[in-house]
């Protein structure tokens, strides 16, 4: 949560420092910069009786309005994991595009619905608490997502979306495997002329 608060007060930060914030007639037009992230703190317990897992992730984009309503993002991920045995560290980076509904066309909605297809590719350091060996991984994530952002200003909104993502894994110790989720995410955006 306090990664979260920090990108999301970062995000605001950036739009008031740069006089976004005055009355703009769509903040989704071409040439646009879209700052958004995302931010989890967590403590799970994977299964009965197990250790505890710790977990912190930050997810920052910047996107790029290459057309009314069509921006091209910039993604990445930075996370940690701390508990059941092991530590990790991923890191990773990748493109994606969002598409926004235009919001005269659809002004009964108290929301700007919106369609993204992400990809990622990450790169996971493991390192065990006991005597094993370094288990190094990286994934290929693609992730499509349908939401909405409610604007708190001009250029300012809070977006939810449904997600659904598939993650192909491989490891240096020459497995590989595949998982998927469905999902919701909250997530703070500046949109910067």
């Amino acid at each position: 949560m306090f990664h979260f608060l920090k990108v999301a007060g970062g995000a605001i930060v950036l739009a008031l420092a740069s006089g976004s914030l005055e009355a703009q007639s769509d903040p989704f037009q071409k040439g646009t910069w879209l700052l958004s992230g995302t931010g989890r703190l967590a403590s799970v317990q994977p299964q009965a009786g197990s250790d505890r897992v710790f977990i912190g992730d930050i997810n920052p984009s910047i996107g790029w309005f290459i057309g009314p309503h069509v921006a091209v993002l910039a993604n990445a991920h930075l996370g940690g994991t701390f508990g059941g045995g092991n530590r990790s560290f991923r890191y990773g980076i990748g493109p994606g595009v969002s598409v926004y509904g235009d919001k005269d066309l659809i002004s009964f909605l108290p929301f700007i619905p919106f369609v993204s297809v992400r990809s990622l590719i990450e790169w996971h350091k493991i390192r065990p608490d006991v005597a094993e060996a370094d288990d190094d991984r990286q994934s290929f994530l693609l992730s499509v997502s349908l939401g909405g952002v409610l604007m708190l200003s001009s250029s300012v909104g809070i977006s939810a979306e449904l997600y659904f993502q598939d993650i192909a894994y491989s490891s240096t110790k020459g497995s590989s495997f595949s998982s998927n989720s469905v999902g919701i995410q909250f997530a703070i955006a500046a949109f910067v002329l």
